[in-house]
């Protein structure tokens, strides 16, 4: 597994730019998985289409926010 992390304030935050290069060269090498914290549905949309296998959500979402985002991203169950 290779984690991206678009989180402002952490030390570990990349930019879309930068998470898009190196997720070309994990591609088929490791399960991406991106990290995020409150994120809006901007930023949702803009990290899937980095076309990660696992989402993980480390903020105040709600199970209901969570569904939203499983739905509108077409997360498996």
């Amino acid at each position: 597994m290779v984690g991206f992390v678009f989180f402002d304030k952490s030390p570990r935050h990349i930019s879309l730019e930068l998470a898009a290069s190196l997720g070309r060269q994990a591609a088929g090498q490791a399960c991406k998985v991106l990290l995020t914290v409150n994120a809006d549905d901007a930023t949702l949309a803009a990290i899937a289409a980095l076309d990660p296998e696992l989402l993980q959500l480390h903020g105040s979402e709600t199970p209901e926010r969570v569904a939203s985002i499983r739905a509108a991203l077409a997360f498996p169950s």
